[in-house]
Protein backbone atom coordinates (compact mmCIF):
# COMPACT_ATOMS: atom_id res chain seq x y z
CA UNK A 1 0.00 0.00 0.00
CA UNK A 2 1.10 3.56 -0.31
CA UNK A 3 1.17 5.81 1.98
CA UNK A 4 -1.81 7.91 0.62
CA UNK A 5 -3.84 4.32 0.65
CA UNK A 6 -2.73 3.83 4.26
CA UNK A 7 -3.83 6.99 5.52
CA UNK A 8 -7.16 6.84 3.59
CA UNK A 9 -7.91 2.90 5.22
CA UNK A 10 -6.46 4.98 8.86
CA UNK A 11 -8.68 7.53 8.53
CA UNK A 12 -11.73 5.19 7.62
CA UNK A 13 -11.37 2.86 10.89
CA UNK A 14 -11.17 5.87 12.70
CA UNK A 15 -14.61 6.98 11.71
CA UNK A 16 -16.03 3.52 11.75
CA UNK A 17 -14.73 3.73 15.09
CA UNK A 18 -16.36 6.96 16.16
CA UNK A 19 -19.76 5.83 14.11
CA UNK A 20 -20.11 2.76 16.20
CA UNK A 21 -19.09 5.04 19.25
CA UNK A 22 -21.62 7.63 18.86
CA UNK A 23 -24.62 4.59 17.70
CA UNK A 24 -23.47 2.90 21.44
CA UNK A 25 -24.50 5.87 23.03
CA UNK A 26 -27.81 5.98 22.17
CA UNK A 27 -28.93 1.79 22.12
CA UNK A 28 -30.38 -0.45 24.96
CA UNK A 29 -28.26 -3.32 26.44
CA UNK A 30 -29.55 -5.90 24.51
CA UNK A 31 -28.77 -3.92 21.16
CA UNK A 32 -25.77 -3.26 22.31
CA UNK A 33 -24.61 -6.66 22.78
CA UNK A 34 -26.05 -7.67 19.01
CA UNK A 35 -23.40 -4.94 17.76
CA UNK A 36 -20.53 -5.42 20.10
CA UNK A 37 -17.86 -7.03 18.23
CA UNK A 38 -18.47 -5.80 14.74
CA UNK A 39 -15.37 -4.32 12.69
CA UNK A 40 -17.63 -1.42 10.23
CA UNK A 41 -20.00 1.13 10.92
CA UNK A 42 -21.72 -0.44 7.78
CA UNK A 43 -21.66 -3.62 9.64
CA UNK A 44 -23.63 -2.04 12.67
CA UNK A 45 -25.67 0.06 11.06
CA UNK A 46 -27.18 -3.26 9.17
CA UNK A 47 -27.71 -5.32 12.48
CA UNK A 48 -29.55 -1.91 14.08
CA UNK A 49 -31.89 -1.70 10.83
CA UNK A 50 -33.11 -5.13 11.18
CA UNK A 51 -33.31 -4.84 15.00
CA UNK A 52 -35.77 -1.85 14.51
CA UNK A 53 -37.72 -3.62 11.65
CA UNK A 54 -38.34 -6.26 14.53
CA UNK A 55 -39.24 -3.50 17.22
CA UNK A 56 -41.40 -1.33 14.54
CA UNK A 57 -43.94 -5.23 14.33
CA UNK A 58 -44.36 -5.40 18.31
CA UNK A 59 -44.71 -1.79 18.22
CA UNK A 60 -47.25 -1.88 15.80
CA UNK A 61 -49.43 -5.20 16.85
CA UNK A 62 -48.88 -3.17 20.87
CA UNK A 63 -50.70 -0.24 19.10
CA UNK A 64 -53.16 -2.04 17.99
CA UNK A 65 -53.94 -3.29 21.30
CA UNK A 66 -53.88 0.42 22.62
CA UNK A 67 -56.21 1.65 20.34
CA UNK A 68 -58.80 -1.42 21.03
CA UNK A 69 -58.22 -0.65 24.52
CA UNK A 70 -58.68 3.07 24.40
CA UNK A 71 -62.11 2.44 21.99
CA UNK A 72 -63.31 -0.01 24.83
CA UNK A 73 -62.78 2.04 27.90
CA UNK A 74 -65.48 3.20 29.50
CA UNK A 75 -66.38 4.86 33.12
CA UNK A 76 -66.71 2.02 35.91
CA UNK A 77 -70.10 2.81 38.66
CA UNK A 78 -69.02 4.64 41.20
CA UNK A 79 -65.43 5.28 39.98
CA UNK A 80 -64.48 9.01 40.89
CA UNK A 81 -64.19 10.90 37.73
CA UNK A 82 -60.45 11.99 38.35
CA UNK A 83 -60.00 7.84 38.03
CA UNK A 84 -61.55 7.54 35.04
CA UNK A 85 -59.73 10.65 33.16
CA UNK A 86 -56.59 9.54 34.54
CA UNK A 87 -57.17 5.88 33.07
CA UNK A 88 -57.75 7.20 29.65
CA UNK A 89 -54.74 9.75 29.76
CA UNK A 90 -52.77 6.89 30.70
CA UNK A 91 -54.16 4.91 27.87
CA UNK A 92 -52.89 7.87 25.80
CA UNK A 93 -48.96 7.98 26.95
CA UNK A 94 -48.55 5.06 26.17
CA UNK A 95 -49.94 5.21 22.93
CA UNK A 96 -47.46 8.20 22.21
CA UNK A 97 -44.37 6.31 23.27
CA UNK A 98 -45.52 3.50 20.21
CA UNK A 99 -45.84 6.66 17.71
CA UNK A 100 -49.23 7.45 17.85
CA UNK A 101 -50.65 10.55 18.96
CA UNK A 102 -54.55 11.86 19.83
CA UNK A 103 -55.48 15.06 19.69
CA UNK A 104 -56.80 16.84 22.82
CA UNK A 105 -60.31 16.68 21.30
CA UNK A 106 -60.72 13.25 20.45
CA UNK A 107 -59.55 12.33 24.39
CA UNK A 108 -62.34 14.43 25.37
CA UNK A 109 -64.80 13.23 22.99
CA UNK A 110 -64.03 10.13 24.02
CA UNK A 111 -64.43 10.62 27.80
CA UNK A 112 -67.61 12.44 27.48
CA UNK A 113 -68.98 9.40 25.27
CA UNK A 114 -67.79 6.79 28.07
CA UNK A 115 -69.14 8.51 31.32
CA UNK A 116 -71.36 6.85 33.60
CA UNK A 117 -75.31 7.60 32.63
CA UNK A 118 -75.10 9.70 35.76
CA UNK A 119 -73.40 12.53 34.17
CA UNK A 120 -75.83 12.45 30.80
CA UNK A 121 -77.26 16.41 32.06
CA UNK A 122 -74.06 17.75 32.27
CA UNK A 123 -72.78 15.99 28.68
CA UNK A 124 -75.45 17.11 26.82
CA UNK A 125 -74.77 20.96 28.26
CA UNK A 126 -71.14 20.59 27.00
CA UNK A 127 -71.98 19.57 23.83
CA UNK A 128 -74.66 22.18 23.39
CA UNK A 129 -72.60 25.04 25.12
CA UNK A 130 -69.05 24.92 24.41
CA UNK A 131 -66.99 24.31 21.21
CA UNK A 132 -64.52 21.49 22.33
CA UNK A 133 -61.52 22.58 19.91
CA UNK A 134 -61.50 25.65 21.82
CA UNK A 135 -61.77 23.70 25.32
CA UNK A 136 -59.15 22.24 27.16
CA UNK A 137 -59.23 18.73 28.67
CA UNK A 138 -58.31 20.67 32.53
CA UNK A 139 -61.41 22.52 31.21
CA UNK A 140 -63.73 19.51 30.86
CA UNK A 141 -62.56 17.95 33.67
CA UNK A 142 -63.24 21.31 36.00
CA UNK A 143 -67.10 21.10 34.69
CA UNK A 144 -66.84 17.34 34.71
CA UNK A 145 -65.47 17.49 38.80
CA UNK A 146 -67.73 20.38 39.51
CA UNK A 147 -70.96 18.21 38.57
CA UNK A 148 -69.67 15.29 40.20
CA UNK A 149 -69.28 17.08 43.58
CA UNK A 150 -72.81 18.93 42.89
CA UNK A 151 -74.13 15.40 42.42
CA UNK A 152 -72.34 13.62 45.84
CA UNK A 153 -73.40 16.93 47.79
CA UNK A 154 -77.60 16.16 46.66
CA UNK A 155 -76.74 12.50 47.06
CA UNK A 156 -75.32 13.07 50.58
CA UNK A 157 -78.00 15.23 51.96
CA UNK A 158 -80.71 12.93 49.98
CA UNK A 159 -79.13 10.09 52.29
CA UNK A 160 -79.51 12.45 55.30
CA UNK A 161 -82.88 13.57 54.62
CA UNK A 162 -83.75 9.69 54.19
CA UNK A 163 -82.35 8.80 57.39
CA UNK A 164 -83.66 11.46 59.45
CA UNK A 165 -87.67 10.48 57.22
CA UNK A 166 -86.59 7.06 58.83
CA UNK A 167 -85.75 8.26 62.53
CA UNK A 168 -89.12 10.32 62.85
CA UNK A 169 -91.43 6.90 61.57
CA UNK A 170 -88.84 5.09 63.87
CA UNK A 171 -89.68 7.61 66.78
CA UNK A 172 -93.42 7.53 66.01
CA UNK A 173 -93.62 4.05 65.68
CA UNK A 174 -92.09 3.50 69.38
CA UNK A 175 -94.07 6.62 70.59
CA UNK A 176 -97.76 5.45 69.65
CA UNK A 177 -96.83 1.31 71.16
CA UNK A 178 -95.93 3.13 73.84
CA UNK A 179 -98.68 5.20 75.04
CA UNK A 180 -101.61 2.58 74.10
CA UNK A 181 -102.30 0.05 71.76
CA UNK A 182 -99.85 -1.82 72.02
CA UNK A 183 -99.77 -5.28 73.81
CA UNK A 184 -99.71 -5.00 77.95
CA UNK A 185 -100.88 -1.71 77.76
CA UNK A 186 -104.13 -0.88 79.60
CA UNK A 187 -105.68 2.39 79.93
CA UNK A 188 -103.77 4.51 77.76
CA UNK A 189 -100.59 3.88 80.36
CA UNK A 190 -97.98 1.42 80.23
CA UNK A 191 -97.38 -1.04 83.04
CA UNK A 192 -94.11 -1.98 84.40
CA UNK A 193 -93.59 -5.64 85.09
CA UNK A 194 -90.30 -5.52 87.99
CA UNK A 195 -88.91 -9.02 88.25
Amino acid sequence: MTDAQRMTLKESHRKDKKAIFLTFQGIDESTFEKILYVKSSKAAWEILQKSCQGADKAKNVCLQSLKAEFENLKMQSGEPITDYVSRVQKVDIKMKRNGETLDEVRIMEKVLRSLARKFDYIVTAIEEAKNMSAMSIDELMGSLQAYEQRMNLNEGSSNLEQALQSKLSFDENQASSSFGGGRGNHGGYRRSYNT
